[in-house]
């Protein structure tokens, strides 16, 4: 029997300067035999009545159920959808592992302290 890829779910802005990044990490995750589930940002709506608040799809739930860990891109413009896909991803106790943005500031830093706090990493923060 073979073994299982390791997975991951990429949790990311939608600011364009992202991308090169997103990519990149894609790239480097399968060329190690990493799978690398990057959700679509583009075309999500909210149903009527609740235009403030992004959707976590089905196929995004999924993807963080059986990631094995989820990666976190925290810039100056994470927007909600990450927010919301992290808070998901806390719910499920799944690992959080963040990259921050050198400099950030709230309300972005507020998220990244409670994955520290949650994830038992408070003194390295």
């Amino acid at each position: 029997m073979a073994d299982m890829p390791f997975k991951v779910f990429l949790s990311y802005s939608t600011d364009p300067d992202e991308s090169p990044i997103v990519w990149r990490l894609q790239t480097l995750a399968a060329s190690n035999g990493i799978q690398m589930f990057v959700p679509q940002r583009a075309g999500v709506k909210a149903p009527s009545g609740r235009r403030h608040v992004p959707l976590v799809s089905d196929e995004v739930r999924a993807a963080i159920d059986n990631a094995d860990c989820v990666l976190a891109i925290i810039t100056s413009r994470t927007g909600p959808a990450v927010e919301k896909e992290l808070n998901y991803a806390l719910a499920r106790k799944q690992v959080i592992i963040p990259i921050v943005e050198e400099g950030i500031h709230e309300p972005s830093l507020s998220l990244v302290r409670e994955l520290f706090l949650t994830n038992g990493l408070s003194r390295a923060y």
